[in-house]
């Protein structure tokens, strides 16, 4: 790809991505797919002590991850299939610039000269990526009462998961951490993010690279199912993984 010496292409981001998440609601794009996910343990949702807050050494935000670039890398905002383009909002260190065009690119360190892109480049670039990028996927794995480890049947499904994420080009995973009602908001989102940043070791331990993964902490926000305040609910103790 002659025309793209010197340059990293990250990603091909589809329409309807934003650089910049809302925290509290997953994006459409990200919306869970049919795929595998670990059945909790049955449990009985009965009132319990909180979760024991382990050590906090988290690498989590609230607020939307901020990916590490490279400064020669490039991105692309390409129409949806119905034709109707989204909106990307860029910022960097030497500026801020938004792409709402299709087909319409950016170099991270030329921020003030946004270029088209045409059918010869769009071409060479979808030919190294493959004929289509593959669909979203989302997994869920669950958490021990009071600890952040993982559930047996979870634990021993990381090693797959980690294997269909390494099978795609350029994967994007977001790991979003959730506890049940027990115990506090703030000591529930440490907890989540915790649980979440365990998820992340072990998956780099596996092979997937640091920068792809964004890790975001919800606490008992977003619970997958809902209960009153003070409640054990096993299939809200979780980690979901998204990949993109």
């Amino acid at each position: 790809m002659s025309r793209l010496t010197g340059w990293i292409l990250t990603a091909l981001l589809l329409a309807g991505c934003a650089a910049r998440d809302a925290p509290a609601t997953p994006p459409e794009d990200m919306a869970p797919e049919p795929a595998a996910a670990t059945a909790p343990p049955a449990e009985a949702a009965t009132a319990e002590a909180p979760d024991q807050e382990p050590e906090d050494n988290s690498r989590w935000s609230r607020d939307a991850p901020v990916m590490p670039i490279k400064t020669n890398e490039i991105v692309i905002l390409l129409p949806n299939a119905d034709g109707t383009v989204g909106r990307l909002d860029l910022e960097t260190d030497d500026g801020k610039a938004t792409l709402d065009q299709a087909n319409q690119g950016l170099q991270f360190d030329r921020l003030d000269e946004p270029f088209d892109a045409d059918e010869a480049l769009l071409g060479e670039l979808l030919e190294d990526m493959g004929d289509e990028p593959a669909p979203p996927q989302t997994w869920t794995v669950y958490f021990e009462l009071r600890t952040t480890r993982l559930t047996a049947e979870s634990q021993n499904l990381l090693p797959e998961i980690a294997g269909a994420i390494q099978a795609r080009n350029l994967p994007e995973v977001r790991l979003e951490g959730h506890t049940d009602t027990i115990g506090q908001p703030d000591t529930n989102i440490r907890i989540s993010g915790q649980r979440a940043n365990l998820v992340r070791d072990q998956l780099i331990a596996a092979g997937i690279p640091t920068e792809s993964i964004e890790v975001q902490a919800f606490g008992e926000a977003q619970p997958a199912i809902a209960t009153a305040d003070g409640v054990r609910e096993v299939r809200n103790r979780r980690v979901e993984i998204r990949v993109r």
